[in-house]
């Protein structure tokens, strides 16, 4: 089976390689000055060589109001109209001149127009009946759909969201008065904590905490918004990381993660399931599903079911978060659910999610072959080529090695390494886990900007296993994953068995700290 993958030479994004991040600081830092280095970071380093000129500008503009407004619905055409006129060749431009006006501009009458628009959200629920008669659409996801045309227009556009809104509130309370029914239960018992508000007290809390939470907002945050959209301008994999952002990072790099296990972004102000950690709380549990969506959070049986529609993220991530052994009950919109007024709860019990969870384990199989005589096979799951950034003291090589040491003690006549799901990581580490395999040699070549290509070899002169192997992959085993399985297939070490294709990402990323391009600053 061949391996799907842009190609064997890897092209090196070396973007502020594609993350970038900002150290601590005691003075107050000049964000202008900090956009102006990264984006000739950006410039100058990112595999594509792309100029930051008009082109890009436009792009870039673009991508920072849907970046703030994604589905569409607080800014008008005639918004838009005025940033395009203002901004859309001269971005570059205040950027270069170490001025983020544009960004700080944009941003404002964002928080404006949300701030206007709660407060005719309250007008409107306090003022009107809504009879749920009409055969209106409404649009609820607005990512493809064009602009309100003007003010007028974002009025009626609106009126149609909260009346669906409304509605999706109406049909859960009718839901829950069956559900009590068939239960022979009062509805008060069902709801809760829950049944106190109105679906319209509901609704509108959800849209106050929303203004309040970007109220919040600092110029920092601002900033960072800003630099996160130019870093993607340039490629979906570019990335720019504040602070805490980059401590995140290295948590996941280290395989080092505690909660019920679960990867959250936002979605349409709910927090969405973006992935799960193998042998984690929420794993275990089998109810999480990706792409599941969590609008309410509760600490336990009989405590309040707290909406967190609009919630900052790291708030919710505080609220999922406890003590071990505690539970927590999530309310969640299932990820194939009819509409979005079906919900479910489901419970778990924090837990550490320790370095074993994701961390590569092995198994030792038994089975008979064709002439009924037992096979032992070696059996290595690995879900991600994770590595600690700094005191190199946790490795994904490492770990597969010890494991195959125990592994040949048990006389294994075959080894299967299982890459389903594994999204990749430190492309050293696909380096050195090749290396176990074969006799030293060229594993992948990385090309730069400037069309040097650099030959990665492993340097381990001979494999720690040299027997018959199967290294397993699906559409999602992606990067390092693919650098690994491609290697292993054209050294002829290995069979490739899995889905047609794998991922296909062909580009490398490096880390660039700003403060060493900017030491005045800091």
């Amino acid at each position: 089976m061949n391996i799907k993958r842009k190609t064997f030479s890897i092209l090196f994004s070396c973007l502020l390689g594609s993350f970038l991040f900002l150290t601590t600081i005691s003075a107050a830092p000049n964000y202008g000055t900090i956009a102006q280095y990264v984006a000739n970071l950006i410039q100058n380093n990112h595999y594509s060589k792309t100029d930051f000129e008009d082109e890009v500008s436009e792009k870039f503009l673009d991508t920072y109001i849907k970046f703030l407004d994604s589905n569409k619905l607080y800014f008008n055409q005639k918004d838009i109209d005025s940033f395009q006129r203002k901004y859309k060749t001269t971005l570059d431009d205040y950027v270069f001149e170490g001025s983020i006006k544009p960004a700080t501009d944009i941003y404002k009458l964002y928080v404006s127009r949300v701030t206007d628009r709660v407060k005719k959200i309250e007008e409107t629920l306090n003022s009107k009946e809504f009879k749920f008669d009409s055969d209106r659409t409404v649009e609820k996801r607005r990512k493809e759909s064009a602009w309100a045309a003007d003010a007028k227009a974002s009025d009626q556009l609106w009126e149609n969201i909260l009346e669906g809104q409304l509605l999706e509130e109406e049909l859960r309370l009718k839901r829950q008065r069956d559900r009590a029914k068939e239960l022979g239960k009062k509805l008060e018992d069902i709801l809760g904590e829950d049944g106190k508000e109105s679906p319209k007290e509901k609704i509108l809390k959800r849209y106050t905490r929303f203004m309040e939470t970007l109220d919040e907002n600092d110029e920092e945050e601002a900033c960072n918004f800003f630099l996160s959209t130019l870093s993607q301008v340039y490629d979906p994999h570019s990335e720019y990381f504040s602070q805490s952002e980059l401590e995140n990072f290295r948590v996941g790099m280290q395989n080092k993660l505690v909660g019920i296990g679960a990867l959250l972004g936002m979605d349409d102000g709910a927090a969405k399931i973006q992935g799960l950690v193998v042998g984690g709380p929420a794993d275990r549990g089998g109810q999480l599903q990706i792409g599941d969506r969590i609008v309410g959070v509760s600490q336990g049986k009989d405590k309040e079911m707290v909406d967190i529609l609009f919630m900052k993220l790291n708030r919710i991530v505080d609220m999922i978060r406890g003590e071990k052994n505690t539970t927590v009950i999530l309310k969640v919109i299932p990820a194939d659910a009819a509409d979005d007024a079906e919900t479910e709860l489901i419970s778990i019990v924090r837990d550490e999610v320790k370095l074993k969870d994701k961390a590569a384990n092995a198994e030792l199989i038994e089975i008979n072959d064709a002439e009924n005589v037992k096979q032992r096979i070696g059996w290595i799951n690995l879900y991600a080529f994770y590595a600690d950034m700094e005191r190199g003291t946790v490795s994904c090589s490492g770990d597969v090695k010890r494991l195959l040491e125990r592994l040949k003690k048990e006389n294994i006549e075959a080894l299967v390494i299982d890459l389903r799901g594994n999204g990749g990581g430190s492309l050293e580490e696909a380096i050195r886990l090749t290396g176990l395999f074969i006799d030293g040699g060229p594993v992948v070549q990385a090309k730069n900007g400037k069309g040097r290509i650099t030959n990665k070899k492993s340097k381990v002169p001979t494999a720690a296993y040299d027997g018959p192997m199967i290294v397993l992959t699906d559409r999602s085993s992606a990067s390092a994953s693919e650098i690994f399985a491609a290697a292993l297939q054209d050294y002829g070490r290995a069979v490739i068995v899995g889905d047609k294709s794998t991922f296909g990402k062909g580009t490398v990323q490096t880390v660039m700290p700003v403060k060493q391009y900017m030491p005045a600053i800091f």
